[in-house]
């Protein structure tokens, strides 16, 4: 039974995939569903522009959906009447099947949907870490050409062909790669089910050798990235060496050619760019995530239960009468401090309400708000600011529709109609579902969704229907003494019905759980870049000290101080550093800026951000080179002066 009404089952299929957006425990034919609701439902009546409805299309092969699509206004127009009853600009859209999942915002959808800009996000910042280890491995190969010359002068003497040298330091390079490779996999085996738990996702590396993973794309994918790894950093430190002159190497008279140090400086600069740019991004992140938490709302969400409506209850004449005498029961509980029940809960798409006006403006001049059906104790129980007028009273409600002409408007509405203040709008009628209806109160706007949504013309009506949830206020002590006591009462008026809760706060910041995951992989992955580059410029200035023993040993011998030794090995990273962070800066912004416009209400990114963003990264730095910087600064220079 549904709704208490029979219903034969006719058929058993699989469980739904975990992987599929569509998911249900039983399905019911639309005329089953309509003509048990309502005897003297009519399948010519069905109006295919309900907003709870989505279609499934099976095209035929070789179909272009676009040009399916713009035959739907003449279809809409031919066949439904939705634009002529209520004013509204009905449309209809295709999307195919693969783009529900990550490419679908649209209001009402059939289930949870992610998001592209976040997976295309990390993957870009996957590939800055790849590319900034491929860099590391370029700069190190070619700041080492110079120990290797000797090597490649003896090959070339021995009669080894330049391919042939260039296919040896590729192999190295192939070599190089495919241990990187075991080990990342290893790292993935070992740690996918510590990085699951952070992401509340259950992914395995299995997936990727899937044929159902888009045709192994993933497979294949890494693949290509394997090859490119093995090409690019690989290819310009082959043809370096291969290219040594044997007859000057083995006079001792080679050195890094400006051009190599040139292209040193240049990749450094490229990959500390995108560190900074990866850390100003994590700091946006972060502060967009704080702002939203810290948002006032305009109600009040805490400690409020919901218990969700009574699905195996028949909407009918007592329904109403039922669930009054239940919140008044629920008010009688000590933990209880008042009750409420909409039509929707919040956080949910709100329905909406077509062909809007002022009564006596011009039927042309319509617009579209939104319409939320609450009881009388909504605005108490939610603490939601009354600015005009009073709330609902029970007369304001009836079981038939047509009797109710009472509603309120948020502030929104208030001057989208056009009126100067809440006291001008009381008593007056506008017209809403086509016919009039009396301004009874004006409240202020409250986030009904998410910050990554604006406040819309809104307006509350003294509705309720089958299946409403309640909304309890409860006090945060003995809550598992009071979550008893409602249960006891809800099985009371509505036996056999599941007792079905949720604080609402928690739902309500679930709307963010995309975005918070986002933050935290951004972090893990931020901080990952940040310690690969570290490792490429430890080694650099590693290299950098050790060619420039000697040099230090004379200037110490000379008089030179550790700080001006520390100097002298750091001042030509720091400006590289700063260099990378004036790079860093407009793209981040750019990218950022992009990532910030999914949010109706976001922060500012100030300059102060960027400012803090580039003095770490430059401290990171300083910190990594002063390592090494130190330890040349304190070593003796007797040992480095001996040899000469």
């Amino acid at each position: 039974e549904k709704d208490s009404l029979p219903y034969k089952i006719t058929g058993i299929c699989k469980n739904v995939p975990e992987n599929s957006h569509l998911q249900f425990d039983f399905l019911i034919s639309y005329i089953s569903l309509y003509s048990g609701a309502n005897g003297n439902w009519k399948e010519s009546e069905y109006d295919f522009t309900d907003s709870d409805f989505w279609h499934y299309i099976r095209l035929k092969k070789g179909t272009n959906y676009k040009a399916l699509e713009a035959k739907f206004a003449a279809f809409s127009q031919r066949h439904f009447q939705g634009n002529k009853v209520s004013g509204s600009d009905e449309k209809f859209h295709l999307q195919p099947l693969t783009k529900a999942h990550l490419y679908s915002d649209y209001e009402y959808e059939i289930g949870k949907t992610g998001s592209a800009t976040v997976v295309w996000g990390l993957l870009i910042i996957a590939l800055f870490i790849i590319a900034i280890a491929w860099v590391n491995y370029v700069n190190l190969a070619t700041a080492r050409s110079v120990e290797r010359a000797k090597e490649v002068g003896i090959r070339k003497v021995a009669g080894a062909s330049k391919g042939q040298l260039i296919r040896q330091f590729l192999a190295e390079s192939l070599f190089v790669n495919l241990i990187a490779l075991l080990i990342s996999l290893g790292l993935v085996l070992l740690l996918q089910d510590s990085f699951n738990q952070m992401i509340g996702y259950n992914l395995s590396m299995a997936y990727l050798f899937t044929k159902g993973m888009s045709g192994y794309t993933i497979t294949i994918g890494l693949a290509i990235m394997m090859i490119a790894g093995i090409l690019i950093s690989g290819f310009y430190p082959a043809f370096v060496l291969s290219s040594f002159r044997p007859a000057l190497v083995l006079k001792g008279k080679f050195s890094s050619s400006g051009k190599g140090i040139l292209l040193r400086k240049g990749l450094v600069i490229g990959q500390f760019a995108i560190t900074v740019a990866l850390i100003i991004g994590s700091f946006v992140v972060y502060k967009q995530l704080r702002f939203v938490s810290s948002q006032q709302l305009g109600l009040n969400l805490d400690q409020i239960l919901v218990v969700n409506g009574p699905s195996l209850t028949r909407w009918d004449s007592t329904f109403i009468s039922r669930e009054n005498s239940l919140k008044e029961e629920l008010k009688k509980l000590p933990g209880v401090k008042g009750v409420a029940t909409t039509d929707r809960p919040l956080g949910n798409e709100m329905a909406r309400a077509f062909n809007v006006r002022r009564k006596g403006a011009d039927p042309k001049a319509n617009m579209t708000i939104r319409n939320f059906g609450a009881s009388s104790e909504f605005i108490d129980v939610y603490s939601v600011k009354l600015l005009a007028g009073r709330s609902f009273t029970p007369t304001d409600y009836n079981y038939q529709w047509m009797k109710l002409h009472s509603l309120i408007m948020n502030q929104s509405a208030l001057k989208a109609l056009g009126f100067s203040s809440p006291q001008e709008a009381l008593g007056q009628t506008i017209m809403v579902f086509n016919r009039e209806w009396d301004i009874i109160g004006v409240i202020g706007d409250f986030h009904q969704k998410s910050l990554h949504h604006a406040i819309e013309p809104m307006v509350l009506l003294p509705t309720s229907g089958t299946n409403a949830p309640i909304s309890i206020k409860v006090s945060s002590e003995n809550l598992q003494g009071t979550l008893a006591s409602i249960k006891s009462k809800y099985d009371e008026f509505f036996p056999g019905n599941l007792f079905d809760y949720y604080f609402l706060d928690q739902r309500f910041n679930a709307q963010y759980k995309n975005d918070q995951l986002f933050g935290k992989v951004f972090a893990l992955f931020s901080g990952f870049a940040i310690f690969v580059a570290c490792l490429g410029l430890l080694g650099l200035s590693l290299y950098a000290t050790v060619q420039r023993t000697k040099e230090i040993g004379v200037r110490k011998v000379l008089g030179a101080s550790v700080p001006n030794i520390v100097l002298l090995l750091s001042k030509d990273f720091v400006k590289l550093v700063i260099i990378a962070f004036l790079v860093a800066c407009p793209a981040a912004w750019f990218i950022m800026h992009h990532w910030l416009e999914n949010f109706a209400y976001r922060i500012n990114m100030s300059p102060w951000l960027f400012l803090w963003a580039g003095t770490l990264a430059l401290v990171i730095a300083l910190a990594t080179i002063s390592f090494q910087a130190l330890r040349a600064a304190f070593a003796n220079p007797v040992k480095s002066l001996r040899t000469e």
